[in-house]
């Protein structure tokens, strides 16, 4: 009887292993997902806030500059990230060749030899994680912005904010 209770007792803990490591991997996974996922949002606050920093010198730089050729942000699917080689601002690009994206459409986002996430590092150290930001204007000084970070195509984490034109 002794027997059969410890080895119930036994099969029963290495049997719960590997949910232990499925759940540990998640937890990872979606931890640095809502960084990522912050990161983003922070982008285009930071994006905003060196508008209002260039306004002070040229009045015609909008407070929603954000893609190139200095172009108000639109409505649409972005991706966006900071190339930390070059300090360059950051810049919006639409995932894909159409204003919205799906998942098969954006690009993985690399990890550098010091942890840092971007678009710009060399290939073979792409992560599992793509980023997509999503804009919509419900008013003309609001910008509401959704940031979701996929590590895979039903496994995401998103935030979402309206960021202000109060200047």
């Amino acid at each position: 009887m002794a027997i059969f209770v410890l080895t119930t007792g036994i099969i029963a803990i290495y049997s719960l292993v590997p949910r232990i490591i499925s759940l540990n991997s998640f937890n990872i996974n979606k931890f640095i997902s809502s960084q990522l996922a912050i990161e983003g949002m922070e982008i285009i606050k930071n994006m905003r806030d060196g508008n209002w920093l260039e306004y002070r010198v040229s009045t015609s730089t909008p407070w929603n500059e954000g893609r190139i050729n200095d172009l108000e942000i639109e409505e649409g699917d972005y991706e966006v990230s900071y190339d930390m080689a070059g300090w360059e601002d950051p810049s919006l690009d639409y995932c894909g060749l159409a204003e919205s994206c799906s998942y098969d459409d954006l690009k993985f986002l690399g990890k550098n030899s010091e942890g840092f996430y971007g678009y710009n590092y060399v290939s073979g150290n792409e992560s599992r994680f793509k980023r997509k930001i999503t804009v919509e204007k419900p008013e003309a000084d609001i910008l509401e912005i959704t940031t979701k970070v996929y590590w895979s195509e039903d496994k995401f984490f998103s935030v979402k904010e309206r960021i202000y034109n109060w200047r």
